[in-house]
């Protein structure tokens, strides 16, 4: 007898634990995230994401995507001694139906450089700035609507197909942005007629490539004073929801409950028997 109960008291208790949610297990994780940027072809860039990605479901334009010498572990845009910006801005599109990473297409032509390759080797006007402090990485920077107060929410013109996750950003200091270094594979494998555009309200054609205007987007950058200033890294703390834990907690007790109670009357009929 005296194994049963202790059978029983065991069950309960396991029942009890299990409802219980451990932040690792039971929190969705709250971002998608850039996990690679690889080079293609001469101007071309894929970007691969950590899930599925809607563009523009909470925002109207956007994001500013480009290749820029930044603060070397990541920064604010570098400019030239003769105060030139040193970025090539990309125009984007969904590489394939999946829609978890985009094919990105390089869209203007800076310092004189209009090959990915010779912006990646610090070749021509760049070759003075290597090694000084800075690195070149690609940057998908956010355009929020409200230009005067956005919310620090991430990069808030790419998130999960539902809207609910943004993309993690690495540099937060003015408008966000997920910055990564670029891999080269010349030999990356994708099918080129499954690439489609970002913008399907519009009835644009498939091979659409969507692009920010160069003038609106530094009339966007001046209204926030810029983003020169030295990288933030933000880190969220994220809780279990109150209300789910009350609700879980509560039903391990009642199963808990039901399970000793059930005990019980089995323990009383038996010594009723007896």
């Amino acid at each position: 007898m005296k194994r049963v109960k202790a059978c029983v008291v065991l069950l309960a208790v396991v029942c009890l634990l299990a409802s219980v949610p451990f932040s690792a297990q039971a929190q969705e994780e709250p971002w998608l995230t850039l996990d690679r940027v690889v080079q293609v072809s001469k101007n071309q860039i894929i970007c691969e994401f950590s899930e599925p990605i809607a563009v523009n479901v909470t925002q109207e334009k956007g994001p500013f995507v480009a290749i820029r010498v930044v603060k070397e572990g990541g920064g604010g845009l570098r400019r030239t001694k003769s105060d030139a910006r040193m970025e090539w801005q990309f125009g984007i599109q969904y590489l394939d139906a999946k829609h978890d990473r985009l094919l990105c297409t390089m869209s203007t032509v800076a310092l004189n450089l209009d090959d990915i390759s010779d912006i990646l080797n610090w070749r021509g006007e760049l070759a003075e700035y290597k090694d000084t402090g800075v690195e070149i990485r690609f940057v998908i920077e956010e355009l929020p609507d409200d230009t005067i107060n956005y919310s620090d929410c991430g990069v808030c013109n790419i998130t999960s197909v539902d809207g609910t996750k943004v993309l993690l950003p690495t540099y937060t200091t003015g408008y966000e942005a997920a910055q990564e270094l670029i891999e080269v594979d010349m030999n990356y494998e994708f099918d080129t007629s499954m690439v489609s555009s970002v913008v399907v309200s519009n009835g644009l054609s498939a091979d659409t490539i969507v692009a920010m205007k160069g003038s609106e987007y530094l009339a966007m950058q001046a209204e926030q004073g810029g983003s020169d200033q030295p990288p933030v890294i933000t880190v969220e703390v994220v809780d279990n929801d109150p209300l789910i834990i009350a609700l879980l907690l509560g039903g391990g007790v009642l199963i808990s409950g039901a399970i000793l109670a059930v005990a019980w009357i089995v323990i009383r009929k038996r010594k009723v028997a007896k």
